[in-house]
Parts: structure tokens; C-alpha cells; sequence
């Protein structure tokens, strides 16, 4: 059996060696990590405007309306609450 750490140097060395996957890669599976990873930053920044009390349960009143409005499965493609 092939360890976790032998799986990831072969992958490394197959991800350098292999052009089609190094492209796939990056436009495909970093692309969504990177707009996930804003996405959740811009949520932080809201939450740190709105503080703790009312503001916090109004911005989680309006993020649960848009999850029930989008689907659970693309919550977090919906617009951020603004304050």
C-alpha cells in the first residue's frame, strides 16, 4: 500500500510534469478556494462592522433568508448583507 505522503510527492511530481493538470488545476479547483476564501473574508469584515447584539442577528436573519432562497447547496453564491 502506498502512504499518504508517497500519494502526495507523486502528485506533486505528476502536477509539474503534466501541463493539462497544472491549467485544470489552477482554473478550476484554486479559482473556487480563492472566491470561497473572499467570500467568507467579506463576511468577517460585515460581522466586524456590525457587532455583537442586533446587527448580528439581522445579518444572520438575511444569510439564512438567502440560504433558503438559493438552496442549501449555493448558500454561499448569494450577495453578502451590507451595513
Amino acid at each position: 500500500m502506498a502512504t499518504a505522503a508517497g500519494n502526495v510527492s507523486m502528485i506533486r511530481h505528476n502536477y509539474h510534469q503534466d501541463s493539462e493538470l497544472e491549467d485544470f488545476l489552477k482554473s478550476n479547483v484554486l479559482k473556487e478556494q480563492v472566491e470561497l476564501i473572499n467570500k467568507l473574508g467579506q463576511y468577517i469584515t460585515v460581522l466586524q462592522r456590525v457587532g455583537r447584539g442586533l446587527g448580528e442577528q439581522e445579518f444572520d436573519r438575511q444569510l439564512l433568508q438567502q440560504k433558503c432562497l438559493a438552496g442549501l447547496s449555493g448558500a454561499l453564491s448569494g450577495s453578502i448583507p451590507k451595513y
